[in-house]
């Protein structure tokens, strides 16, 4: 069971600035609770995104030199990660501007009282968790948490313009997604070093064949080398991605056994079909929550 994040001393002072005495004091507590857990958020995604960053540089400085000795099988392996870092960065980013949006529209709260802004949040927020489902599971998690949080206030306090669980994707929703979406992308390029033409080339060779690897060691294999992708690999904070208690029993021997699963002594365990096992690791795999390394 959750449990609802509580604001720290000091934290209504500002805030008393932003939503005045005109809006109703239980729409009140709805506003605070999500402007304090969206600056939060905006800490712990700027946080990832300078991690990411400097990631993205180590790994562009071994891939030149790699290229630079002629190790070109090395710098494929360092381009590819490259191109995944940055597939993250832009999540990031959008996530980001995003939140920032979100941010100023509740400074306006007092102009327009206005409850619905908690609708578009709400919204925004589901979009973001499942954009990062796949991707970044714990953020996802932590993006579930405060909806959740929204909606039992709203539903506690029965703000009569907002409905609880809301997850209409609105025009409004639509059109924030697609702006930040193209600020992102604008901004990737202009804080980023471009990758060389021919580690992109690298690439793109590669990537059909890691593929296929993949695919070859769930299929042939009998102890699969599988890593959590999550930076937590806890399951309880990933329950909701998978399909069925099969499902997150394979996750959980993943990582119980430190990224190597074998096939046989796991569906005996669970008493399933071998096929059934590697069905799953396919699954999971498809799904960003493990990675099969050759």
């Amino acid at each position: 069971m959750r449990t609802m994040a509580t604001a720290p001393a000091g934290i209504f002072d500002p805030l008393a600035r932003i939503i005045r005495i005109a809006v109703p004091s239980k729409d009140k507590r709805a506003l605070i609770y999500i402007h304090t857990a969206l600056n939060d958020l905006k800490l712990k995604l700027e946080e990832i995104y300078r991690r990411l960053k400097e990631r993205d540089s180590e790994l562009l400085t071994n891939a030149v030199k790699a290229l630079s000795g002629n190790d070109r099988e090395r710098a494929a392996i360092y381009a590819a990660e490259i191109a995944e870092v940055r597939k993250l960065m832009k999540l990031v980013q959008v996530a980001l501007l995003a939140v920032e949006r979100l941010l100023e529209r509740l400074k306006t709260m007092h102009i327009v009282n206005d409850m619905k802004v908690l609708q578009t949040t709400i919204g925004v927020l589901n979009q973001l968790k499942q954009m990062f489902a796949s991707t970044m599971p714990e953020l996802a998690s932590s993006l579930d948490t405060i909806v959740t949080n929204v909606n039992a206030i709203v539903a506690e306090t029965q703000t009569p313009e907002v409905s609880a669980n809301v997850a209409v994707v609105t025009k409004e929703v639509q059109e924030i997604l697609k702006e930040v979406e193209l600020q992102a992308e604008e901004k990737i390029r202009q804080n980023l070093s471009p990758i060389p033409v021919q580690l992109e080339d690298l690439v793109e060779k590669q990537r059909p064949q890691s593929i296929a690897t993949a695919q070859s060691i769930i299929d042939n294999l009998t102890k699969v080398p599988a890593m959590p992708t999550a930076y937590t690999p806890r399951v309880q904070y990933l329950q909701r991605f998978f399909d069925n208690d099969i499902e997150m029993q394979v996750y959980q021997q993943i990582v119980n056994n430190h990224g190597v699963l074998n096939v046989r002594e796991c569906a005996i365990k669970l008493g399933v079909p071998e096929e059934e096992v590697r069905a799953i690791l396919r699954r999971l795999e498809s799904k960003g929550l493990i990675k099969v390394v050759a």
